[in-house]
């Protein structure tokens, strides 16, 4: 990889820093300036691999997989019954959109540990491909996918990415679930919808935290599982006006979100909401949280 080059360079100017300083021959003023030299060096490299964003490790080795590789695109999908779902992706968005119902049509002649390459069509000149590895991960099914337009990406970078992507997989399936990760994104998008959205003044959230263990539906059944949602919801339906917003995070978490004009309006006690099940009043708390910047909304975001 092309920044291979970049770190052995950076370690050599380290030890010779550290030789320098050590025989004498730097001073500690000079020595300071040195490091500071290298380790804006080195947060240079270390950007390229990594983000600070939830999943940050993974995004790093798909960007990173983009810039010495030449693709447009890399991403990784789970395929589940019948479908192929994004797990993450770096590069461009648009063509991301096309990918999963080709890879859908197209997985099941791909034997697992092959990897094949199609092509997806020309645009200005340049001829793209699609280059797919459909990787075993324990009883799953995932596909590393590539999409480039240059003679010189490798195959051979290729599949060690996808290896490593198998890797970072298993080791964190639970944190990249790809039904929690698609509806955690769709109701950040629709927080980010409403609070860019022509309000007046900031947005409110009521965060409700209930003390019920999800350990305790254990043997009592899906459908007692949603009742017991349900019964939650309705009631933040009965306490709050109509044009609020209510966001199902979990069975004990939910969000209730409203701007400037109904918050002047209401009037009602978050601390004293009887939330009954089967008899019994699930304890709880509730986090108020105002958002009146994007800053604001970005750590609430992160701390959905």
């Amino acid at each position: 990889m092309k920044d291979t080059g970049n770190i052995d360079i950076l370690i050599d100017q380290i030890k010779e820093t550290i030789r320098e300083y050590s025989g004498g021959s730097l001073s500690p003023d000079r020595t300071k300036i040195a490091y500071r030299a290298l380790l804006s060096r080195f947060r240079k490299i270390e950007a390229r691999y990594i983000s600070e964003v939830a999943g940050g490790h993974l995004k790093g080795v798909l960007h990173q997989h983009n810039i010495s590789n030449n693709a447009a695109l890399t991403a990784i999908f789970i395929v589940q019954n019948g479908s192929t779902v994004p797990l993450a992706a770096v590069g461009d968005m648009l063509l991301l959109n096309a990918l999963p119902e080709l890879i859908t049509r197209e997985e099941a002649r791909i034997e697992i540990g092959s990897t094949a390459k199609l092509r997806l069509g020309s645009q200005e000149g340049q001829s793209f491909s699609l280059v797919l590895k459909k990787i075993s991960a324990e009883r799953e099914t995932i596909i590393a996918a590539a999409v480039t337009s240059s003679p010189l990406f490798n195959s051979a970078d290729f599949d060690f990415i996808a290896d490593f992507l198998r890797i970072i997989y298993l080791r964190n399936r639970e944190v990249f679930s790809p039904v929690m990760l698609n509806y955690m994104n769709d109701i950040s998008a629709e927080i980010s919808r409403i609070f860019n959205g022509g309000k007046d003044g900031p947005v409110y959230a009521d965060h409700f935290f209930l003390y019920k263990s999800i350990g305790a539906f254990a043997r009592e059944g899906v459908y007692n599982i949603i009742d017991f949602s349900h019964v939650i919801i309705n009631k933040l339906k009965e306490t709050y006006p109509a044009r609020v917003h209510i966001f199902a995070l979990s069975l004990s978490n939910y969000v209730v979100l409203y701007d400037e004009t109904t918050r002047q309006g209401l009037d009602i006690k978050r601390n004293r909401l009887d939330f009954m099940y089967h008899g019994n009043n699930m304890p709880y708390k509730v986090v108020d949280t105002t958002i009146a910047t994007p800053q604001d909304l970005y750590l609430f975001l992160e701390q959905l």
